[in-house]
């Protein structure tokens, strides 16, 4: 594998992560707004 197909590859999958990441925080947010109604956190 050439070194700038590796970089791609790890670029891509730090991408996804990402994504994965910053969903499952604004829906674990979301769950807590949504259990706890107004109160503050």
């Amino acid at each position: 594998m050439k070194v700038a197909e590796g970089l791609l590859m790890v670029n891509s999958n730090a991408r996804i992560a990402g994504i994965v990441l910053a969903f499952w925080g604004v829906t674990d947010l979301w769950n807590q707004t949504e259990c706890h109604g107004s109160e503050p956190s």
